[in-house]
């Protein structure tokens, strides 16, 4: 222990300090060493710890019906100022989520009581004529989206050309099964439908020809044209 008697101070250090928190003036402990006095700065634990704490950041309420800025408080996560607009954010998400716009006739879709969220999710439209209607306009589109091919390539004039060659593939000589065959167009060209241009492929042998480079496209064009001459 140090004591004030046996360790005097030196002639520069005084015996009272302002504290540069709070600005009160503090003494010198009698037990208190002169080095550990020259070096304290603050009358205490709660100005210590004031000074040494990070300046909190202003948020802003996630409320729609509030929004004001406030000091993040640990027990509502940040993100709402009181527990009253937790309360009003809650309420404003549970209507949100119970009624929503149909998106064919855009009337409002309200949540049964018994319909679960996932199905009210998944339901886009109103029961009735707007689903039939619904159902149809996305049947078109995906039509158009999928089909690549011309009305002319149809399943009767695939079935000739299965049948023309066996039903089986005429790269490999796999014969089809339960799963049919591809028809492939000898020169790539998906408007040319006659049938000296069609040919019959199995999956793996017409998944070869998919995308190919121009250098490949002309060994395949070659490839099946001569087979087709061949065979005639």
């Amino acid at each position: 222990m140090y004591h004030q008697s046996t360790l005097p101070l030196p002639h520069d250090l005084p015996e009272m300090k302002l504290c540069k928190t709070c600005g009160g003036p503090f003494h010198r402990p009698k037990t208190l060493s002169p080095t550990k006095w020259e070096k304290r700065r603050f009358c205490g634990k709660a100005c210590s710890g004031v000074a040494r704490r990070k300046p909190q950041r202003a948020l802003v309420c996630q409320n729609p019906e509030c929004g004001r800025r406030f000091v993040r408080c640990p027990s509502l996560a940040g993100l709402f100022c009181s527990r009253v607009c937790v309360t009003t954010a809650r309420r404003i998400k549970s209507t949100k989520e119970r009624v929503k716009t149909c998106v064919q006739c855009g009337n409002p879709l309200i949540r049964g009581l018994s319909e679960t969220s996932s199905n009210f999710r998944a339901r886009l439209c109103c029961p009735g004529s707007c689903r039939t209607q619904y159902n149809s306009r996305i049947r078109t589109l995906r039509d158009i989206r999928v089909r690549v091919h011309p009305a002319e390539f149809s399943v009767k004039l695939k079935n000739q050309i299965r049948g023309r060659d066996g039903y089986m593939c005429q790269e490999c000589g796999m014969p089809e099964k339960t799963r049919k065959h591809p028809v492939h167009h000898i020169d790539f060209d998906k408007e040319n439908n006659n049938e000296g241009n069609l040919i019959t492929l199995c999956s793996h042998c017409h998944g070869k020809t998919t995308r190919p480079s121009p250098d490949e496209l002309k060994y395949w064009v070659a490839r099946y044209q001569t087979k087709m001459a061949n065979t005639a």
